[in-house]
This record gives structure tokens, sequence and C-alpha cells, in this order.
């Protein structure tokens, strides 16, 4: 029977040496930023808009995302990531409706979930592509990454 090792301990449990570009993926340490918007407050959020939820320092490599609304997105579609337009973003969350009210709603994209850890700090943005979000209710983004200890 053949032995299998994922992309992550391939390197570290097959008794090969890891590479050098070991990441925080592995026996890294898992961070959170929050982000909270408070639509009432931020003003009218229309398409094309962008909302800047933090920044990620260097190092950092996305492991998932948590989308909580008090209030239903209904048709405005929304996407999460590191590109500051709707049209360049989508790395972390592709763009979608959210129409779940108070319930914890995972996201991540294969491709930002195994990409290699960001050489600078990267700033994550929410933005919008169709219709305005609701004027009230508060957005909860919660990134989580790792990091190398």
């Amino acid at each position: 029977m053949a032995v299998r090792y994922s992309r992550e301990a391939t390197g570290v449990l097959d008794g090969t040496r890891p590479p050098l570009s070991f990441n925080g993926a592995v026996q890294g340490d898992l961070r959170r930023m929050r982000a909270s918007i408070d639509l009432a407050t931020v003003g009218a959020v229309t398409a094309s808009d962008q909302v800047v939820l933090g920044e990620l320092p260097a190092g950092a490599a996305f492991a998932f995302g948590v989308l909580t609304c008090s209030v239903t997105l209904a048709t405005s579609v929304v996407a999460i990531g590191t590109g500051a337009t709707h049209a360049t973003n989508g790395q972390f969350r592709a763009a979608a409706v959210s129409t779940a009210v108070e319930t914890p709603a995972l996201f991540g994209i294969t491709t930002g979930q195994i990409a290699a850890p960001s050489a600078a700090k990267a700033a994550v943005y929410l933005t919008v592509a169709t219709a305005t979000l609701p004027t009230t209710g508060i957005v909860n983004v919660d990134i989580f990454y790792s990091m190398i200890h």
C-alpha cells in the first residue's frame, strides 16, 4: 500500500527536510483579524464601492473567514480579498450574495488558502458588485490567517 502525503506534510512527516519556503500553514499560529461594519454609520455602500476591513501583516497565510450579518444583504453581491476593486477582488470569498441573518457563514477559496504567505502587508477589502448594501445592521467579517511563530 502506497503512503501519500499532503503538500503540507511533504517535507515534514515524510522524513525529508522542509523546503526553505516553509510557511506558517504548518505548525503556525492561527490569528484573527476582526472587522465590524456598522451599515448605519459607514454611509451608503453602493456598487463599485470598497470597505477596507483591515490589513494582514507580511508573512500571513490566509486560512478561512467567517461572515456574519445582522440583516440580509439581499441582492448585494460582495467579495472579500486583497483587490481594491471588485474586478480584482475575491481571493478569499468569491462574489456572491449573503442572505443568512445571524448565521455565521464560513468562506475560503482554495487558491487563496494555498497561496504563499504575503511578502508585504496587504489590505483586505469587502467590495460590492451589484445593489447597495442595506443602510442598517452590522456586518462582521473575521479573517483567520496563520503566521510562523
